[in-house]
């Protein structure tokens, strides 16, 4: 069997802290929830993309790459 490496960058996510004093988000923690969301949903798309035509079984294949 060959492993291939997952083609997103999964470490490029930011980590966010949030105030719940604080009812807006600064322009930095805004965009880095957009760049976090659009991450995500690159990688949601990419697996199904992946799953659908061959199954359920390279699902969970797929899925060893993330961890």
């Amino acid at each position: 069997m060959t492993t291939a490496t997952f083609p997103i960058d999964l470490k490029a996510y930011q980590n966010i802290t949030l105030d719940a004093k604080n009812a807006t988000l600064t322009s930095q923690q805004r965009d880095a929830l957009k760049a976090n969301i659009q991450l995500c949903r690159d990688a949601i798309v990419f697996l199904r993309q992946r799953v659908q035509p061959e199954g359920r079984r390279t699902y969970r294949r797929s899925l060893r790459y993330c961890a």
